[in-house]
């Protein structure tokens, strides 16, 4: 069933996907990531062909099959409503080399090498970031942390023995305490480290892969990290630059089509 609406994050995804879809479907800014679900449930009650798609931040790993975003959610009737991006926000498909070089004239070649260098420049950061995204994803939804000692309870209200500040500040340190070793051990720092370490052993080799590198770092911290290859090449700052490759995307949404299959997988799947 096709997509009459289509909501997206921020104001970079709205324009973008304005131009490439030409209006069918439409693109409406919706919200941040975590507001886009709820809101298109709601747009859905009286337009049932809304649907949203968001970044996949360190939200999730990327899918296997990259021709097209992922299936972030379904409503009860197993009908999608949601997509999330193969790769991590909107930044890295603008920073496609054959986009890149369309756009501003560079090499593609040598641009690749200066994003290679730039991810290598970032590697722990982002084994850093990807580490606590990952830890995140196993936080438990929803606890009970008790809000009353354990000699406070019982159906009629009661207080404590010892009210005294040592006494009350030692009790909500030990709840604290107890949940984390209990139910989240994953933020013990030990945990967290052996996480980074882990997470920079995967990303390293991908480094010197542009493809992977365009996946799995964010892309944000990638044009931060090519701010000095920028200024040699008199490509201005990085928001400069972003601004010319988005401008450049939206004055030939065509071709960008053509150099980003998975934007192509998008059209594909909210018109079918």
């Amino acid at each position: 069933m096709p997509v009459s609406k289509l909501l997206v994050e921020g104001k970079l995804d709205a324009g973008l996907l304005f131009a490439v879809l030409r209006g069918n479907p439409l693109v409406v800014q919706g919200g941040s990531k975590t507001t886009l679900k709820p809101k298109t449930e709601e747009e859905r009650r009286s337009n049932p062909l809304t649907c949203y798609i968001r970044d996949r931040d360190f939200d999730m790993d990327p899918p296997a099959d990259r021709s097209r975003p992922a299936v972030h959610a379904l409503d009860k009737s197993g009908r999608v409503i949601g997509w999330h991006w193969c790769r991590h926000e909107m930044e890295n498909y603008l920073l496609e080399p054959g986009v890149v070089a369309r756009a501003t004239g560079v090499n593609d070649v040598a641009y690749g090498a200066a994003l290679g260098e730039a991810a290598r420049r970032i590697l722990d950061h982002q084994a850093a970031r990807g580490a606590i995204g990952i830890t995140r994803r196993t936080l438990p939804p929803t606890y009970q942390l008790q809000t009353r000692p354990a000699d406070a309870k019982g159906d009629i209200p009661k207080l404590p023995t010892d009210l005294g500040a040592l006494a009350m500040s030692g009790w909500a340190c030990e709840q604290a305490a107890t949940f984390r070793d209990r139910l989240c051990p994953q933020l013990d720092p030990t945990a967290v480290r052996k996480c980074i370490d882990m997470r920079r052993e995967m990303l390293a080799p991908l480094a010197d892969r542009v493809d992977e590198v365009l996946v799995w770092f964010a892309g944000k911290d990638l044009l931060s990290a090519l701010e000095p290859w920028l200024g040699v090449n008199g490509l201005g700052t990085p928001g400069d630059f972003r601004e010319r490759v988005r401008t450049w995307v939206v004055d030939h949404s065509e071709d960008a089509l053509a150099l980003l299959p998975e934007w192509q997988g998008l059209v594909d799947l909210v018109r079918s």
